[in-house]
């Protein structure tokens, strides 16, 4: 899954590190061709559950901060992911806020995406954040966005971290507030050579990290590792028996 929540799983259950084994996310690239952006107009995205714990109610403030202080570019909010019956409300009171501040037009809602509505959705963005609230073990949406050479802003926190910084494809803020949510995205519109570099990365980053084939061969890895370490005790008990 992830180093953070390794390491999180041996302190809160007691395992020893030398019994953990991380096998890392992975995803097939099929379909996902690197990006090309050539539109004057800047999109954030999010792609992910449309949840209170997700932070979509966050990077709509950052949004809201990010037009304030670039009134003059046009912008737009992309989201898509799973809505739950009991997040209805949730999602109807984003939308409320963004028509209190003027933004309405700007905001839009896809609903769920398949795998090619996805990539095409994905592919229609400059930068992808999901705030999360929580220390995300995981971190999909990130890797999917990388895949396709979108960047991404995400909080110091859980996974989205080692995910960063492993394949340098995007901006960590060290807030968990609108307001550092909206510097980072304000950096990537304010320095397009930076954006350029960051989406590079994040093409060939995820590639190399966080393949289908790299997790499987992890996981190989792993369960020969916990065979050998069986079949060693094993031999141990045959001894000491035998003794």
């Amino acid at each position: 899954m992830s180093d953070f929540y390794a390491e999180r799983m041996c302190r809160d259950l007691e395992i020893p590190e030398n019994k953990m084994h991380v096998v890392p996310l992975g995803i097939h690239f099929d379909g996902f061709d690197k990006r090309a952006r050539e539109s004057s107009e800047f999109v954030v995205g999010y792609f992910a559950r449309v949840a209170p714990e997700k932070g979509l109610h966050i990077l709509c403030e950052a949004y809201r901060l990010l037009r304030q202080r670039k009134p003059d570019r046009t912008m737009r909010l992309e989201v898509a992911g799973y809505l739950a019956p009991e997040h209805h409300d949730y999602l109807s009171g984003i939308e409320r806020q963004m028509t209190e501040w003027g933004l309405a037009e700007e905001f839009r809602y896809h609903g769920v995406l398949d795998r090619d509505a996805k990539i095409e959705f994905l592919r229609g963005l400059d930068v992808l954040s999901v705030p999360a609230t929580y220390d995300e073990p995981k971190g999909m949406s990130l890797l999917e966005s990388m895949a396709g050479g979108v960047p991404v802003v995400q909080p110091r926190r859980g996974s989205f971290t080692e995910i960063v910084e492993r394949t340098g494809g995007g901006l960590l803020v060290d807030g968990f507030d609108a307001s550092s949510l909206a510097s980072g995205l304000l950096t990537l519109i304010e320095s397009p050579s930076l954006a350029a570099n960051l989406s590079r990365e994040a093409y060939a980053g995820v590639r190399e990290h966080y393949s289908a084939a790299n997790m499987a061969n992890r996981a190989i890895e792993a369960f020969t590792s916990a065979q050998r370490a069986t079949q060693s005790q094993g031999a141990n008990a045959v001894e000491l028996a035998r003794g």
